[in-house]
């Protein structure tokens, strides 16, 4: 979370980012791919 300083609704997408990192996973798929565009530790697909 400090890496990315997030604001508002923001903070969503990097908790979802990191249950998904704490799980070990790589990959999620989403409609919402410019929600995570500047995450790096993750791979975002579009559905």
């Amino acid at each position: 979370m400090q890496k990315y300083q997030p604001r508002g609704n923001r903070t969503y997408y990097l908790e979802i980012v990191s249950i998904v990192l704490a799980n070990q996973v790589t990959d999620i798929a989403t409609h919402n791919i410019k929600d995570f565009a500047n995450v790096t530790e993750i791979n975002v697909h579009p559905i």
